[in-house]
Order: structure tokens, then sequence, then C-alpha cells
């Protein structure tokens, strides 16, 4: 089980080797950091990986991993600058357990639940907001594999916004998936696809 590092309610990874792992469970995150070989750019990013509350919620309720605060990790305002700087300490000493909830409130609870679906069916999933969706969904590794999904979760249906969204979708090659959770059952989500005939 993975001792994720939490500061100020998010989890940012600063070890390969724990990449690796979450990489391997189907967690992708965001790199966050700029490469030293090329400053400037923000194209190529590494570590640290910084993870949605999603993927978050979804490592400690599969019993992946442990939210932890590490008293090592202090963020210091330098005045001279409008920059934070963030010092890491890894002393296992310094280790101790964080409330889900906080985690927890940041997530919104039909999307979470469409999350989890869509993972217990196999999909690597990125945030879709570049392309109008809540989660962009890969069938597999995105380094090796092309996205063809982007989910929406909806609770009422904006015919504007669905017919703008479905042209989106068909112009990048791509299906447009809204959901809703089930009201009868909540672990199951009531999906519909779009996909604009004639376009793209």
């Amino acid at each position: 089980m993975l001792d994720l590092a939490v500061i100020d309610s998010d989890v940012l990874v600063f070890d390969v080797n724990v990449v690796k792992q979450l990489r391997n469970l189907g967690i992708l995150g965001n790199f966050m950091g700029s490469l030293a070989a090329a400053p400037q750019q923000n194209s190529f990013l590494g570590l640290p990986l910084k993870l949605s509350p999603y993927e978050i919620l979804w490592l400690v309720d599969n019993r992946q991993a442990n939210l932890v605060k590490h008293k090592g990790i202090t963020r210091i305002n330098n005045h001279k600058e409008p920059y934070f700087y963030t010092q890491y300490n890894n002393e296992p000493s310094e280790l101790e357990a964080v409330d889900i909830e906080v985690i927890r409130r940041k997530a919104n609870p039909s999307s979470y639940s469409i999350f989890c679906q869509l993972k217990h069916q196999g999909y690597y999933l990125l945030p879709g907001l570049k392309f109008g969706g809540e989660f962009i969904a890969y069938p597999g590794d995105p380094l090796r594999y092309h996205s063809h999904v982007i989910v929406h979760p909806v609770s009422e249906v904006n015919f504007y916004s669905l017919i703008v969204s479905g042209r989106l979708a068909t112009g990048v090659k791509k299906l447009y998936v809204i959901s809703e959770p089930d009201e009868t059952d909540p672990t199951f989500n009531i999906t519909f696809s779009i996909e604009w005939a004639g376009f793209g």
C-alpha cells in the first residue's frame, strides 16, 4: 500500500518509483514541475505529480493508498518574490494520518461515481476540460493509446450545450458520453453517447 503525502489538501508525488506504481494502477495525475534542461517551456513537465481528488479517493477507497500528512513538507513564502517554494524531507518517522473527508469535499459525488465506473471498466482517465468534458477516457495507457471518449456528468440536459459538445466531439473524432448516477442505485450510472452523423 502506498503512502501519499498531502499538502494543503492536495497530493503531490515526488518519487518516480511511486509514479510508476500509480501508472500500473491506471492513475495518471498531472505533472507540475518544470524540467531543469528546459525550464522556459510547459509542453513537457516533470515531478512532482499532482493527483486529482477523484484519483485520490479511488486509491483510498480501493485500499491502494493511505493519505499521510508529511511534516517534512512545508510551503515557504519568499516575500522578495511572488512565488511559493516547497521543501521536501523524506523521513518516515514524521508521517501522520490525514482525514479523507478533506479530499472528499473537493470531489463532485456524481463525477466520482462515473470515475469509479470507468476505472472498473479498465479505462485510464485524464481531465477533459480541453474537450469540454469532465474526463477523457483512454482504453489503455495514454502513451500507447488514443482517446476516443469524452465523458461529461449531467444532472439536466441543456440542448444547446448538447449540440455544441456533440459537434465538438465529432470534430475531434471522439464520442461524447453524458452520464448521470441512477437514483435507485447510486453505484450504477445511466449513460448516453452522442455522435454527430454526417459531420467531421
